[in-house]
């Protein structure tokens, strides 16, 4: 046992301490001195001065506090406090019969927010479902995000409020679904068509500096809530680095925060490219690390964007699938991973499909055989479908399989992969063990809000059992892609914080480390499987301070 000074501020005491710290694997005392881990143990009553706060922890586990490796921080604090939101199980008459009692209890307010899945997004896109929508709310503007966030459904006073009619032109990198016999609008936008109604949801949701601190602080406030201590911004705006670093210097960020500062526009955002990343410098902090860039190299796959190396299926139409678009060349893309690697950045790369994946690792090949030596943690966000001959690729390149939203089971996702890649390619979703096997650096998170909560527990089980904690979708994805919970709660701890650069800092309860730990309600290493996506977080402590319990 090792310490570093006599006194400590802290003692958890008659615990169960899973510490993620090979030296002592298990402690029933931590002790906590200058936000950090003192010593665990045994009996560490010794450690005790006058000023001491001991907590009796009952016998309860505790662990290293969770990191997020892909989330989309102030989006998900908008979300839940702006946002109209229902499941994405809805189906059809669900989903109108939510929109009419909205508009019943705000007449005339526009209804902004989502997400709907694969029962209603395999109609979505035809003049009928438009209409439905139409007779459903009226003269009401009504937009509603799919369950990705990649794609949107607009009624028709909705886009005649954002001045988009069949003569609109279409966009770069986006699809405007219209009637292939009339060309008349269906009211589906895809991918960077969505952007067409950023000033209409701007003008309806006003990014105030008022309401930005308010997300911002529900967002921080959330994680806490499920135990989260550091998470990883997935595309960061300017406006989220200036409202990260508002809170931070008012003592009110409590988690570690890593960035990825977008090379292309995101989401209607303000900040992107080379210009930006040289920028993003001046916002680190103790807290504040703005050390990756961000690329979008596909789409997704129930929308038929993300890329495949073989085909999709036909279209219910019978039309070819296609294989979707990669959205740079491998030599742009290396390119830039080498730009943003000199300018100390580590890159981000989401890729849903198979051919996105390869891409990827290609690029950063590449990048190798004219950059020698130690790579940078480049992660490949989702890495959900890959060629299997890919998945060896992975650790010699220093790859960061960024597994994320919690989808390794059944979800109304895969029942829409099943429609446009057949059993064959989806059952081989998310091929987690497989990349374990392989020594590849796998890291979690919860895509939040594309996934309704950043619940970290419900991903922990369906990462062991496959099947959904929820019970929404029955059956099981993959069961020999099945991994043990130790394994797993590594993936959300130290692994997690490793892939984000703060591994020195954060990700288990060792001796020095950051005392990021959070209590939980029951110890899941003693109950079923089954039972851990029920788990509440009794309380969280960041670097030592209490910043939520029960």
């Amino acid at each position: 046992m090792t310490t570093m000074r006599r006194e400590a501020d802290t003692i958890l005491k008659n615990g169960r301490i899973w510490t993620g710290d090979a030296a002592v694997p298990w402690a029933s005392d931590l002790a906590i001195a200058g936000g950090r881990v003192l010593a665990t143990g045994g009996d560490l009553s010794h450690l005790a001065g006058p000023g001491t706060e001991v907590i009796d922890l009952g016998g309860r586990m505790a662990m290293p506090g969770v990191h997020d490796v892909h989330l989309h921080f102030l989006m998900g604090g908008r979300e839940e406090l702006f946002y109209v939101r229902f499941p994405t199980s809805f189906g059809f008459e669900k989903i109108f019969a939510f929109l009419k009692e909205r508009i019943a209890a705000r007449p005339g307010e526009p209804v902004i927010g989502g997400a709907w899945g694969s029962e209603p997004g395999a109609l979505i896109g035809r003049l009928d479902a438009l209409q439905a929508l139409d007779a459903a709310t009226g003269e009401v503007p009504v937009l509603l995000y799919d369950e990705s966030h990649h794609n949107l459904w607009a009624n028709t006073a909705a886009m005649r409020a954002a001045g988009l009619s069949a003569d609109t032109p279409d966009v770069a990198d986006g699809t405007i679904v219209r009637d292939r016999a009339t060309g008349a609008l269906t009211g589906l936008f895809l991918e960077e068509a969505k952007q067409l109604f950023k000033d209409f949801v701007r003008e309806v949701l006003p990014q105030t500096p008022e309401r930005e601190m308010q997300a911002a602080l529900a967002a921080v406030a959330k994680l806490n809530r499920y135990g989260i201590t550091g998470f990883h911004e997935a595309a960061t705006s300017r406006v989220s680095l200036d409202v990260l670093r508002s809170i931070d210097r008012a003592g009110q960020l409590s988690a570690w925060s890593v960035c990825s500062l977008p090379h292309a526009p995101f989401n209607g955002e303000d900040g992107a490219g080379e210009a930006f990343w040289t920028e993003g410098e001046g916002y680190r902090s103790e807290q504040i690390f703005p050390t990756y860039a961000k690329f979008f190299l596909d789409g997704v796959p129930p929308a038929r964007t993300a890329a495949f190396v073989e085909p999709y299926l036909p279209t219910p139409d019978g039309l070819p699938g296609g294989h979707g678009d990669l959205y740079y060349t491998t030599e742009e893309l290396a390119g830039l991973i080498e730009r943003a690697e000199m300018l100390g950045l580590a890159s981000k790369m989401h890729g849903s499909g198979d051919a996105a994946v390869r891409q990827a690792l290609d690029a950063i090949a590449m990048v190798r055989a004219v950059r020698p030596g130690p790579a940078p943690l480049h992660h490949i966000a989702h890495a959900s479908f890959l060629v299997p001959e890919d998945i060896a690729r992975f650790a010699p390149l220093n790859a960061v399989a960024d597994l994320c939203p919690v989808f390794w089971f059944p979800t109304s996702t895969s029942l829409a992969c099943l429609d446009v890649l057949g059993a064959e390619r989806t059952n081989r979703f998310w091929p987690n063990k497989d990349l374990h096997d392989a020594g590849a650096l796998l890291a979690a998170g919860s895509d939040w809000p594309v996934v309704p909560e950043p619940n970290p527990w419900i991903g922990i089980e369906g990462m062991i059992t496959r099947a959904n904690p929820m019970g929404e979708v029955k059956g099981v994805l993959g069961a020999d892609q099945a991994l043990d919970l130790d394994t797993v709660l590594r993936i959300y701890t130290a692994n997690a914080a490793r892939a984000m650069g703060i591994g020195h800092l954060a990700g288990t309860l060792a001796p020095g480390m950051s005392a990021d730990i959070v209590v939980l309600d029951r110890n899941l290493f003693e109950i079923a499987p089954t039972e851990i996506g029920r788990t509440e977080v009794v309380m969280t402590l960041f670097r030592g301070r209490m910043v939520y319990r029960t």
